[in-house]
């Protein structure tokens, strides 16, 4: 099979696989996009962060930010925005289409979810039961009342959980230990077999399962929980505790900010762009322009259909990352033409000077997407909201440009050429 038609399985396949999620979506009557807080309105959350006595402010509230953005947006890929505003203050904006319901919403932000597993010797404790930390307050609802020594490992000494089918019918939580959190964890169940542990969370009992031998570096969170239970107590418990009180001082629903007239101009914008850059295209490189030219709008639906497949949230940024990914797509074209025509003013022609022309160019084009790519990666480690979403669309766009221009275009050029 020669090297030309592997091309063309790559192409057709790739725009097979990623076309399904969009195709499905619009069969059902769906969006096949994900629009942003800003284009399709969504929820609008100010919180007010209340530290514990003697903490400060200025070194809860970042974490507060970062554990929230874990909860709620954990990939990264949603744009919903955690902003510090003031010096107590913090805005949360929730796209409409990112699927949370602002009843999730709330109880995503208002859980400290503070997990801890309890030595209760020998006397085991119903779910549900009220459970208090000895710490000089008053007791008298508390149904189970433990001091510091009896906590055996809390939730920072996870390392992951996840979600898992329980043996007994419905769902368990499955957590993995830290290094420290696993000795700790193993030297008390070798101790006390026979005896209870008492699983905490939020001063709820959630059930006191008994120790029948040694466990080593994992353990199991079972109740009667529903798959969606399960999913959010997995979520809440790899996002990390709240070392804070949260007070949710204002929660509303509010319309696009940038309204339905808006996101048409935007649109308008990059059809305008992409057909002055295709005149272009034409005009500069006749037939090679026109083999840019399709590159470009099989670029365009393989852009589309990923965005639609990984339910990227799409704002203005995102908007404006995409357009500029498009404008590398093109530049990367260029670069290829351009060393062809040297490979051709040096007496090549044909397959040959193709051939060389992307020899040369690759280097370039690598160098290029390669220093861009590495600047998207930072912002989307260190940014949060829509800047991250301009990150993602940014980063995807670089690597379909890149398979565009070096694939696509030079299977399509092969093609005539052969």
């Amino acid at each position: 099979m020669s090297l030309l038609i592997k091309r063309w399985i790559w192409i057709i396949g790739v725009i097979s696989v990623f076309s399904i999620a969009p195709i499905s979506k619009i069969a059902n009557n769906k969006n096949p996009l994900n629009l942003g807080l800003d284009l399709s309105g969504g929820v609008d959350i100010l919180i007010k962060v209340i530290p514990p006595p003697e903490e400060k402010l200025d070194e809860i509230v970042p974490g507060v930010v970062d554990v929230m953005s874990k909860r709620l947006d954990p990939q990264g890929v949603l744009s919903i925005s955690v902003q510090q505003v003031s010096e107590d203050r913090i805005n949360i904006q929730v796209p409409s289409s990112s699927g949370e319901s602002p009843e999730r919403v709330r109880r995503l932000i208002e859980q400290s979810a503070h997990l801890e597993l309890v030595d209760t010797s020998f006397v085991s404790y119903l779910a549900g039961s009220k459970a208090c930390r000895n710490d000089g307050q008053n007791y008298e609802n508390c149904d189970l009342v433990y001091t510091k020594d009896q906590v055996v490992i809390e939730g920072g000494d996870l390392k992951r959980a996840t979600v898992s089918p329980n043996p007994n019918g419905g769902w368990q939580v499955d957590f993995e230990l830290s290094e420290s959190g696993s000795n700790a964890f193993a030297r008390h169940t070798a101790s006390h077999i026979s005896q209870y542990l008492t699983i905490v969370l939020d001063a709820n009992v959630v059930s006191s399962p008994i120790i029948n031998s040694a466990i080593f570096g994992s353990g199991s969170i079972s109740g009667s929980f529903s798959i969606e239970e399960a999913n959010e107590l997995a979520l809440l418990l790899n996002a990390g505790r709240l070392d804070a009180d949260i007070d949710i001082l204002k929660l509303s629903s509010v319309g696009a900010a940038l309204g339905k007239d808006s996101l048409e101009k935007s649109i308008k914008a990059a059809w305008i762009g992409l057909i002055l850059v295709a005149i272009y295209m034409l005009a500069c490189y006749k037939r090679r322009g026109v083999a840019a030219v399709f590159s470009l709008a099989i670029f365009s639906s393989i852009l589309f259909s990923l965005f639609s497949s990984l339910n990227i949230t799409l704002t203005l940024p995102g908007i404006a990352g995409l357009i500029l990914s498009i404008g590398m797509a093109v530049d990367a074209n260029v670069i290829i033409f351009e060393r062809i025509k040297e490979e051709e003013s040096s007496g090549k022609s044909g397959l040959l000077a193709l051939e060389e022309g992307f020899s040369n160019a690759l280097s370039v084009i690598t160098d290029a997407n390669v220093t861009t790519f590495l600047i998207g990666l930072v912002l989307y480690a260190l940014a949060t909201g829509p800047v991250r979403g301009f990150a993602v669309t940014l980063l995807i766009g670089i690597m379909v440009s890149v398979f565009a221009a070096l694939v696509v275009t030079r299977a399509i050029m092969e093609t005539w050429e052969k």
